[in-house]
């Protein structure tokens, strides 16, 4: 797959999050090409003011798939080991390329308790990895 193949799944994975976020009165912004900002999209209440940092990961597989996480997207301890997200949520968008991709949902604190639970499945790559099997248990399926 061409690099400007998946250019466009994970910019059609965003733009589907994204409208997600705004049928619950979220206004959104696609900030992942601003200086120093670690995520794809904050999502801001209209009503409530409050705002959510997401990082949107894409595949075209047909199951759940956790794209690798850049170093710039997670937190690491003095050890260099995984302890959390950068965004407050990190969304799965699976089977891009269908009339109806499947949203997942994994928030930081999923995360955290995830990376925390599972440090013999974390895989040492030059991009942050764990196991997909391992990854679903903490995701949540969302219905669109």
């Amino acid at each position: 797959m061409s690099k400007d193949s998946n250019i466009l799944k994970s910019r059609k994975g965003e733009k589907l999050v994204g409208k997600y976020f705004e049928s619950l009165q979220y206004r959104v912004e696609k900030v992942s090409n601003k200086e120093n900002y670690h995520w794809d999209l904050e999502a801001t209440h209209q009503i409530t003011n409050e705002k959510i940092t997401i990082e949107v990961k894409t595949t075209a597989k047909k199951k759940f798939a956790l794209v690798d996480l850049s170093d710039s997207q997670v937190i690491k301890d003095s050890l260099g080991t995984v302890t959390s997200l950068k965004a407050d949520e990190l969304w799965i968008v699976v089977d891009i390329d269908s009339k109806k991709p499947i949203l997942y949902k994994i928030t930081k604190n999923d995360f955290e308790r995830m990376v925390t639970e599972n440090t013999d499945k974390i895989v040492p790559k030059l991009m942050w990895k764990i196991d997909n099997k391992t990854a679903e248990k903490y995701a949540k399926k969302l219905d669109i």
